[in-house]
């Protein structure tokens, strides 16, 4: 029994090993930030309130990690996010619709951003301002 607990006990410690060093390889050298390219909406773009508002964009990076997209309102507040697995990637593509909501009676500015980070913690980003207009 007590050679049992011992197979177990390695078998347990081998697999933490391997989990916990799965994320570490040797990324030092990688001083290049991961490259976000926004292809929509476009440069002054606008839509109204209550609309679908597509957004697409594309990541480059030797090794990405992971990709999160945010998209705040005039004031700063947060009104949506979500964070994409992009592990070990060397190219990642976001594509989302989402849904502009009502967000007063005059019209106002969101701004969308796109930060990347790779396996060495170097982050990339893009923005993009799309002015919302009431129906």
């Amino acid at each position: 029994m007590k050679k049992l607990e011992n197979w177990n006990w390695l078998i347990r410690m081998t697999f933490l090993f391997i989990l916990i060093n799965a994320c570490k390889e040797d990324h030092d050298s990688d001083t290049s930030l991961p490259q976000v390219v926004i292809s929509a909406p476009g440069e002054n773009s606008f839509t109204d309130m209550g609309d679908p508002l597509p957004i697409s964009a594309n990541v480059t990076d030797n090794s990405i990690h992971e990709v999160n997209l945010q998209i705040k309102s005039a004031t700063d507040s947060l009104l949506f996010t979500k964070t994409y697995n992009a592990h070990d990637k060397t190219s990642f593509g976001v594509s989302e619709t989402w849904t502009v909501p009502r967000l007063g009676t005059a019209p106002t500015e969101i701004t969308i951003l796109i930060t990347a980070e790779d396996h060495s913690k170097n982050k990339g980003s893009a923005s993009r301002v799309v002015s919302v207009f009431p129906k």
